[in-house]
């Protein structure tokens, strides 16, 4: 299982709040979120790497693959978002996949 630690606003007081997941949600989340963040120009493209670089040690290799497809796929059609901002954190985020792989 895994344990997400969120900060949650209720009655205007920040409270901590606590959510498990398991594998699976956690990801398939990961890969929705992935397929949602590439080729935009959002911040979610930084927040989506910034969760798959921290995991990718533990990440299963059937969904890296899935998410080292997607980004290859939108890498040949020029479609990482921003060139000089998502672009980059994509790469940087197939490299992580790529080592993580050659490695297993």
């Amino acid at each position: 299982m895994l344990v997400l630690h969120l900060y949650i606003m209720t009655n205007k007081t920040t409270e901590r709040q606590t959510v498990t997941l398991s594998r699976f949600d956690f990801e398939d989340m990961l890969i929705y979120a992935q397929r949602y963040a590439i080729g935009r120009m959002t911040f979610a493209s930084q927040d989506v790497c910034n969760l798959i670089n921290a995991h990718v040690d533990w990440i299963s290799v059937k969904t890296l693959s899935v998410i080292k497809t997607d980004i290859e796929q939108q890498r040949d059609r020029g479609n990482l978002g921003d060139p000089t901002i998502d672009a980059p954190v994509w790469l940087a985020t197939l490299a992580a996949i790529n080592a993580r792989m050659e490695a297993s």
